[in-house]
């Protein structure tokens, strides 16, 4: 159950990525970045609880902005079109998504 929604949150994520005109190559690789900034957070908590500390903020700050990159991405409707063709017709909505305008 859990490879499934694995994998339908993986593909999502780089079908909305290819919407907003990432490259392929790096729309392919974004979803684990996110999922391991995910992993690493959530071992750094494990590791200050276990060891009777505070967690820190830095992992706590990491968590959820990945859970909301995460939720953000699965949110977003993917492109029904080519993933060229969609942000070129929406190239102004774009911009407010990306750092390259």
């Amino acid at each position: 159950m859990a490879g499934i929604a694995a994998w339908s949150s993986w593909s999502h994520m780089v079908a909305v990525a290819l919407k907003f005109g990432e490259r392929p190559e790096v729309a392919y690789v974004l979803p684990l970045s996110v999922d391991g900034m995910l992993v690493v957070a959530s071992a750094a908590m494990v590791e200050d609880k276990r060891a009777g500390r505070r967690v820190r903020l830095s992992a706590r700050t990491a968590f959820a902005v990945g859970v909301a990159a995460s939720m953000a991405a699965n949110i977003a409707p993917p492109s029904r079109a080519s993933a060229r063709g969609s942000w070129r017709r929406g190239r102004r909505w774009r911009c407010c998504w990306s750092w390259r305008c």
